[in-house]
C-alpha cells in the first residue's frame, strides 16, 4: 500500500512512518521547505524545516529500510552504500548522545555542593517563616481573633499533648460518640484527618469521591481517602450476608 505521511519534525510522525514502512507499504514522508538554498535567512529554529535536517531525513531513511537495531557485521570489502549511511547515521547519533549527556552529567562533588547551598537557603526561609509565625500568632492572641485556618489547629492542641498523647477532652469525646460519620472525606486535609483519627478511631464511616475533589486551595489531598480504600478490606458477598450489628432499619 502506498502511503504518505506528514512529517512535522517531531518523534511521532517519524516513527509511525518507520514502523510503517517495516510493515511493507510503500511510504513516501512529505515536510515542507521554507527556504530557498543560499538565501535562508534566518536560524534552523525559525522555520519547520531548515538546512542540515535533509541529511538527517537520508538517514532515518536509511536506517527504516534496514530493520536491525544493532549494526550488522558486513567485511568491510562487501561494504554498501546503505551501509555507509548506517554507519554516518550511528555516528552521529553517538556524538549527539554525548554531547547530551555532557549537559545532564553531575560530578559527586557539585551535587554534595549544591545539597549544601540549597540546605543553607532552606535554613535562612525557616528561620523567617518560623519569626513571622510567631509574631503573627501573637499578635492574633492580643487582639482575640483567629482565622479559618488556626480553629482545627487549636482543635488538635485541645485533643493532643505536645508529647503524642491524647487529653482527657480526646478520651471525652471518644466516649462521648459510638461513629463519627464523615462526608466528603476527598476534601479533608492531613491536620482534619488527623483530628477525626483522634475522635472517631476505628468508628469512623467515611464518604467521599476522590474525583469530586475542589478544596486543593485549603490543602485538601484526596490521596488520604485514596489511602484508606487501599488499605480497607473489599466488601464481599459474606460480608453482606453476615453484616455488623447496626440499629433496626438500617440497610
Amino acid at each position: 500500500m502506498k502511503i504518505a505521511v506528514g512529517l512535522s519534525g517531531g518523534v511521532d510522525s517519524a516513527v509511525a512512518a518507520l514502523l510503517l514502512k517495516r510493515e511493507g507499504h510503500d511510504v513516501t514522508g512529505i515536510t515542507m521547505k521554507l527556504w530557498r538554498e543560499g538565501r535562508y535567512m534566518g536560524g534552523e529554529r525559525d522555520a519547520c524545516f531548515g538546512p542540515g535536517e535533509a541529511e538527517d531525513i537520508a538517514a532515518a531513511d536509511a536506517f527504516a529500510a534496514h530493520p536491525a537495531t544493532k549494526k550488522p557485521t558486513v567485511k568491510k570489502d562487501q561494504k554498501t552504500p546503505l551501509c555507509e549511511e548506517f554507519e554516518a547515521f550511528r555516528k552521529k547519533q553517538n556524538e549527539q548522545i554525548k554531547k547530551l549527556a555532557e549537559n545532564f552529567t553531575v560530578s559527586p562533588d557539585d551535587i554534595r555542593a549544591q545539597f549544601v547551598a540549597t540546605a543553607a537557603i532552606c535554613r535562612t526561609l525557616y528561620s523567617i517563616m518560623a519569626e513571622y509565625d510567631k509574631r503573627y500568632g501573637e499578635e492574633k492572641l492580643r487582639l482575640g481573633v483567629c482565622e479559618f485556618s488556626d480553629m482545627p489547629r487549636f482543635m488538635l492542641r485541645l485533643l493532643q499533648n505536645p508529647d503524642g498523647s491524647l487529653t482527657d477532652l480526646a478520651h471525652a469525646y471518644q466516649d462521648k460518640f459510638d461513629w463519627v460519620y464523615i462526608d466528603e472525606y476527598q476534601d479533608v486535609n492531613s491536620l482534619q484527618d488527623k483530628i477525626f483519627a483522634i475522635i472517631g478511631g476505628d468508628h469512623r464511616f467515611m464518604v467521599g469521591d476522590i474525583k469530586q475533589s475542589i478544596y486543593g486551595f485549603r490543602e485538601a489531598d484526596p490521596s488520604i481517602f485514596a489511602g484508606y480504600r487501599r488499605r480497607f478490606a473489599t466488601l464481599t458477598p459474606e460480608t453482606l450476608e453476615n453484616p455488623p450489628e447496626t440499629d433496626e432499619g438500617c440497610v
